[in-house]
């Protein structure tokens, strides 16, 4: 699709309001859609009068309606459409102190779908507190009460005043077994529901029980669009205790389940101690194939991250988590983020260089849309500084890809353009190396561009027997002047790491 087109796509969908009336609403259609409603709606991000909602690609859709309810057995009204490649819409002019409620239908054609389950938006205001000790003790279920826990039953709404319960409490069924343990003799049974918990930002331990002491128990846990807890069977008396860490960057906790008995029994919340900085800054890089860090077994192919720490100091560690095939989405939704936020410090910089894949139009695993791709990179750097550590955004590098007049491509220009314009409006901390790797592949021109990319002629490496000819990933010698590039805008940065950057006179172009 071409960028104007998606520009003005999105500009549409953020000129609705619940006031506006210049866009049609879809009439009831007369039959409905043979696609499923989307999976996994949920909110992306809240200001104080705008809450943007995302959702899952539904193959062969072709397009998708938003409504929105004040209450979660209100009426729901259409308050924006969009197309097949935009899977998320932006509900402007809302008092965001107050519970708004969302669901999808898919398209097909003039079809609908049925509506998707709903989801609950967070509050603007006021921020979530704990109670003194940090921790939130849950026993769930309509029997006697753990001693200082809060019990949430089967009708525990979540809501402004009580930011703690389900989205959709019809799903969730309470039973009590009368024993004499408070913890496991009663408990929940969820269904198509989220449990939400209202935390400050900031990093958790979780502590779970689960099961049914007289019948079987089969659930799963999905925490933040990532898979904490597998699904798992016990049979009748027995219990699951696991546990888990957890991110926090949008001051909520979002608990989807699986299983067919996902019987819950406890939850136990802990904040983890806020950590001091390191010795010396750690630079954590993340991002896809053409940064990742490579093996000899796949020789000579290695990434710009791969490379980085030889144009820095010895008094900066460099950690590269970057791993092909990932997106600004799917490296959240993995895990990945969460981990690198569960570890970085105070003092530390956090590097993010994606949109090769988010560009993955029919890849639901890795596919963002431009502006929804700004808005998971926005969780990078939002996650970064709440945690006391610097964000550097990355524009996408260039592929070998050149014009007509010998000028390289831009490559992704949308994603280029939507990386930068987060950079502008959070005041990050920007490595343009669309712009420097463009111009330098420009310089050299395409036939010396083989030697960065990996083109590889036959019979040189015993793993390549038939050679590589590869125009998005570098050998060896282009992973090292890519991270010259990068190098090269550290080094120019109004920030101490600019400092720590040496080795550029001595590098060749």
């Amino acid at each position: 699709m071409p960028r104007s087109a998606l520009v003005r796509g999105f500009t549409a969908v953020l000129m609705l309001g619940t006031g506006l009336t210049g866009l049609a609403a879809l009439t009831a259609p007369a039959a409905q859609a043979a696609l499923p409603a989307p999976d996994s709606v949920r909110m992306a991000r809240v200001t104080d009068d705008a809450v943007m909602v995302r959702w899952d690609e539904v193959a062969g859709a072709t397009g998708y309606v938003l409504q929105h309810a004040d209450s979660v057995d209100g009426r729901f009204t259409t308050i924006a459409t969009t197309g097949q490649r935009t899977v998320y819409a932006t509900h402007t002019g809302v008092d965001t102190t107050k519970a708004h409620y969302y669901r999808v239908q898919t398209l097909e054609g003039d079809q609908r779908s049925i509506p998707s389950e709903p989801t609950v938006a967070s509050l603007s205001a006021p921020a979530a507190s704990l109670p003194d000790g940090g921790v939130i003790d849950l026993d769930f279920g309509p029997g006697e009460v753990k001693v200082g826990a809060t019990r949430i039953n089967a009708n525990s709404a979540w809501g402004p005043g009580q930011r703690i319960g389900f989205v959709h409490t019809a799903r969730v069924k309470g039973t009590d077994r009368r024993t004499d343990d408070p913890v496991r003799g009663d408990f929940v049974t969820v269904g198509d529901t989220e449990l939400v918990i209202d935390v400050p930002n900031g990093d958790y331990g979780v502590d779970v029980v689960a099961g049914d002491a007289e019948g079987p128990t089969d659930i799963g846990m999905t925490v933040e669009q990532m898979a904490k807890v597998a699904r798992t069977t016990k049979a009748a008396g027995e219990f699951l205790e696991t546990g888990f860490d957890i991110a926090v960057v949008d001051g909520q906790i979002n608990i989807e389940f699986a299983g067919d008995a996902a019987n819950l029994s406890s939850l136990v919340i802990t904040k983890k101690a806020e950590r001091d900085a390191g010795e010396e800054p750690t630079l954590w890089i993340t991002g896809d194939s053409t940064v990742q860090t490579y093996g000899a077994s796949v020789a000579p192919q290695a990434g710009w991250g791969q490379m980085f720490d030889r144009y820095l100091t010895d008094d900066v560690t460099v950690t590269n988590r970057s791993i092909g095939g990932r997106s600004s989405k799917n490296f959240i939704s993995q895990g990945r983020l969460d981990s690198v936020l569960l570890n970085i410090r105070p003092g530390d910089y956090l590097f993010s260089q994606f949109g090769h894949n988010d560009n993955s139009y029919g890849v639901d695993d890795r596919y963002a849309a431009p502006a929804d791709y700004k808005e998971y990179l926005r969780t990078f750097v939002d996650g970064a500084r709440q945690r006391g550590a610097t964000p550097v955004i990355v524009t996408p590098v260039s592929r070998r890809d050149y014009n007509a007049d010998g000028t390289a491509k831009v490559s992704f220009p949308a994603y280029v353009d939507a990386a930068r314009e987060l950079a502008a409006e959070t005041d990050a901390l920007l490595v343009d190396l669309s712009a420097s790797s463009r111009a330098y592949l420009t310089e050299i021109g395409a036939e010396e561009a083989k030697k960065v990319f990996l083109w590889v002629e036959p019979g040189v490496y015993p793993n390549r027997p038939n050679g590589t000819q590869d125009n998005t990933h570098f050998q060896e010698y282009g992973a090292v002047q890519m991270a010259r590039l990068v190098a090269t805008d550290v080094a120019a940065f109004d920030d101490p790491l600019a400092g720590e950057v040496e080795g550029l006179d001595a590098a060749s172009s």
